[in-house]
């Protein structure tokens, strides 16, 4: 089924310029599994011989809309979605980072009411590092290479292997997230992204979150339906 989603989106105001970002500190540095091959990478290795860093570029200033996946004739979207270290560079900063298959933001999903979203979660990131905590806030910041999923705005079920904010993806770990568009559900732009208690903002704020969008209904007006759509996160 077609998405109807542009992929690429040109920007002409886009700054050529931005402030210097501070990369965070070494005990919330995300690091990749390690493998062979590899070249070092620009982040601390996990062992072996480099990992899975991954550099994203700002494409001389031309928004690139990440992966958009659809629905199939079954009315499922199963995507394997990857969490690594990455390595995001601009023109002005590079920020090594966590991101959803190596780009900020990660892939679009775009789904019908009636249809399922199946998601295996590979979490590709390395032990954790120390927990610290914030001297402004003194929050703490426990388990940064643990995550999970959570569907913001959507109405779905929170329970089981859906919109579960309370399980817990370990680092080398591969879980499945299974969620039912209910069939009222409606339409409109949602979004996903960490939820997981004491790494979830740590990893929202690096860029980990992508759009959902839930397409209008097959029997909408023609004019609305041929409309492209242009989903920035």
């Amino acid at each position: 089924r077609h998405c109807n989603i542009d992929p690429m989106v040109p920007i002409t105001d886009v700054p050529t310029s931005a402030p210097t970002t501070t990369p965070p500190p070494p005990s919330t540095t995300p690091s990749s599994s390690g493998g062979g091959g590899g070249g070092g990478g620009s982040t601390p290795s996990g062992g072996g011989g480099g990992g899975t860093t991954n550099p994203v570029s700002d494409r001389n200033n031309v928004l690139q809309h990440p992966a958009v996946h659809c629905g199939g004739a079954d009315g499922v979207v199963d995507v394997t979605l990857r969490v690594s270290a990455t390595t995001w560079t601009t023109s002005a900063y590079s920020l090594p980072t966590r991101a959803y298959d190596g780009t900020v933001p990660g892939p679009t999903l775009a789904v019908r009411p009636g249809d399922t979203i199946r998601l295996t979660v590979v979490n590709e990131l390395t032990d954790d590092a120390a927990a610290v905590r914030s001297p402004a806030t003194g929050a703490l910041l426990h388990h940064p290479n643990h995550t999970n999923i959570h569907f913001h705005g959507m109405h779905v079920s929170p329970s089981g292997s859906a919109d579960n904010v309370l399980r817990s993806f370990a680092p080398g770990s591969t879980e499945v997230v299974e969620v039912v568009v209910p069939n009222d559900h409606p339409p409109g732009t949602f979004w996903y992204h960490p939820h997981r208690h004491g790494s979830g903002a740590l990893q929202l704020a690096g860029g980990m979150a992508g759009a959902v969008v839930v397409l209008d209904p097959v029997d909408a007006d023609a004019a609305l339906a041929a409309m492209p759509t242009h989903v920035m996160v």
